[in-house]
């Protein structure tokens, strides 16, 4: 039986790529090579990340190992609304109940407080905590929090609009 589409056009065989018309087998290719074929532009433009965020991130990987004593590093990350604020808290914990807390406050100008730095947006909280995670080289990242100890606040009201 032959492959149609909606319109009951005759579909070109499957081929072992899985895609149908190609004749030419799968292979493992990196992202830049694979949007070079098909004249796509990068999605994801290489950026370093900059010196003093860097050295941020070491400081404070630094504090967090300083509480954290145990062999298994774990992070939690949880967004959250308090008074008005945006705020994605990170916090880091062992087997041994040790846990240290960054909150990082977005929609602010850019400060470098080893607990609460201020980002302008989600973008930055996330590198800022990817940078770290890395360094710590937690063993599970969870994200988000949905028992009964969650605090969302949910526009003026504290419910869905």
């Amino acid at each position: 039986m032959k492959a149609t589409n909606n319109e009951g056009d005759v579909m070109p065989a499957a081929t072992s790529s899985g895609v149908r018309g190609r004749a030419e087998p799968r292979t493992a290719t990196s992202l830049r090579e694979t949007a070079e074929r098909f004249d796509l532009q990068p999605w994801l433009p290489v950026q370093r990340t900059p010196a003093a965020l860097a050295r941020w991130a070491e400081a404070a990987a630094k504090l967090v190992r300083a509480t954290i004593t145990g062999q298994h590093v774990c992070a939690a990350l949880r967004p959250f609304r308090w008074g008005g604020h945006d705020i994605l808290e990170l916090q880091f914990y062992d087997e041994l109940d040790n846990f240290h807390t960054l909150e990082f406050k977005l929609g602010c100008v850019h400060n470098f407080h080893p607990h609460e730095p201020g980002v302008p947006d989600a973008i930055d909280a996330l590198h800022m905590v990817g940078l770290i995670i890395r360094r710590l080289q937690a063993s599970s990242v969870s994200i988000g929090d949905h028992d009964a100890s969650e605090v969302n606040c949910f526009g003026a009201e504290g419910r869905l609009p």
